[in-house]
Order: C-alpha cells, then sequence, then structure tokens
C-alpha cells in the first residue's frame, strides 16, 4: 500500500504578516480526511518586503508588479524547502505544493489577482506547483472567498452534527458544514474585518509594532459586556 499522500501548503495574509508554509500528510478516513502535520514554519515580512507589497497594492508600475510578483515566488519558495527541511522530508516525498499567493486586488465577480510567481516556486524547489485557487472561483463565478469550505467539511466535520467553524484571517468569515464530511449544505460568508484592520491599527497606536504578538495589548482592555456595552 502506498504511503498517504504529503503536500506542501503557502499563504501570504491580507495582513502582511508574512509567509507560512505547512507540509502535512492526509490520511482518507470514511468520507473525511484526517490531517497529520509534519511541519510549520512562518517568515515575517522585513519592513522593506511589506513596503513592496504594500506598493503594488496602491499603485505600482508594470515593472514593479513583475518584479514583485517574482521576488514573492522566491519567498514562498525559500519557505517550502525551509519546511521540507524541517519535517526532513525530500522533493521525491511531496505530491504538490498549494500556493494561494498575495492578493492584490479582489473585486469579485469581475475579476481578482495574486502574485507570487508559482513558476519560480517550481523551478527552485523542483516540485509541482498548483496556484490560482481564488483566480479559478472567481472565474468560475464564485466570490473567491471564503475559499475553503469544501477542505473545511473534509478536515473538521463532527461525526454527528453541524459545525461552525470561525476564520479570523485579514476578513473574518464563517464555514458551516454538515455533519461526517457530507458536502451538500455547506455555507460560507465573511463575518467582518480581521487582522488586516486589528493590525493596521496597532501599528497606527504602537509605531514599530506590527500586530499584537500573543494579544498583550488586547489584555489590557475589558471585554465589551464588562463595560456597560448595550445589548437589544
Amino acid at each position: 500500500m502506498s504511503a498517504p499522500d504529503v503536500f506542501i501548503g503557502l499563504m501570504s495574509g491580507t495582513s502582511l504578516d508574512g509567509v507560512s508554509a505547512a507540509a502535512a500528510r492526509f490520511h482518507p478516513h470514511g468520507a473525511r480526511f484526517r490531517v497529520e502535520l509534519l511541519a510549520h514554519v512562518q517568515h515575517p515580512y522585513t519592513d522593506d518586503q511589506r513596503r513592496e507589497l504594500r506598493a503594488v497594492m496602491r499603485e505600482a508600475k508594470a515593472r514593479d508588479f513583475c518584479r514583485v510578483n517574482f521576488d514573492l515566488g522566491g519567498w514562498l519558495a525559500e519557505a517550502a524547502l525551509a519546511c521540507m527541511a524541517k519535517a526532513g522530508l525530500k522533493a521525491s516525498d511531496i505530491r504538490a505544493v498549494g500556493s494561494h499567493g498575495q492578493t492584490i486586488w479582489h473585486e469579485p465577480p469581475h475579476s481578482t489577482l495574486q502574485i507570487g510567481e508559482t513558476a519560480v516556486i517550481a523551478e527552485r524547489t523542483g516540485l509541482d506547483v498548483v496556484g490560482d485557487f481564488r483566480v479559478a472561483d472567481v472565474a468560475a463565478g464564485g466570490q473567491g472567498a471564503p475559499l475553503a469550505p469544501i477542505a473545511d467539511a473534509l478536515l473538521f466535520s463532527a461525526p454527528s452534527h453541524w459545525r461552525a467553524l470561525q476564520n479570523i484571517g485579514g476578513i473574518g468569515n464563517v464555514t458551516i458544514v454538515p455533519p461526517g464530511g457530507a458536502l451538500d449544505g455547506i455555507r460560507a460568508f465573511d463575518t467582518g474585518p480581521g487582522v488586516a484592520v486589528t493590525d493596521a491599527v496597532v501599528e497606527s497606536l504602537y509605531p514599530g509594532t506590527t500586530f499584537d504578538r500573543d494579544g498583550h495589548l488586547s489584555r489590557r482592555g475589558k471585554a465589551m459586556s464588562e463595560v456597560g456595552w448595550p445589548r437589544n
């Protein structure tokens, strides 16, 4: 019997905190899958890298888009290789790399744009690379986000009851999944601002700090219910 497939996932989030890479092995488990995390690395962006990415999100020339697209592909490849090394994996152990890329502009249902050149990742890692997940969803008439409802159902559904899975990324979203890994009835939608807003607030109030590490700043405050927040 062949070994379960191992994949590497790459992500650069809306809040521009850095590049994350995870190596995971997937085991079939009835209608669901059990995931075994083999290694995880996170490479924070330097100030220069963050400025480069922010520039192409606002106004930039074609040359700037071209350069940062290849630069980010290289940063993603470095994270993938570091993750493989941490897990003790060889290229022959990996089925494929999945790379979401960095969203530069998102305007559904018309269009969306992610960068992080997959050809650069493939060349530097020697692995097959799959990308443009959000582009494919918008091209098929979707909103491009939330993007992982089927994975949520296959990996995290409960045996006998419905479950809600809340993701607090750059923008928060929730996936409602039926029991037992069933795909019929899945619902997913955005729930409001996430770390893209909170990180910007932290950076504005505490210069030199890009995010609220371990929630230390948040712990200084009180929950809304504790300060008499009005309820309907």
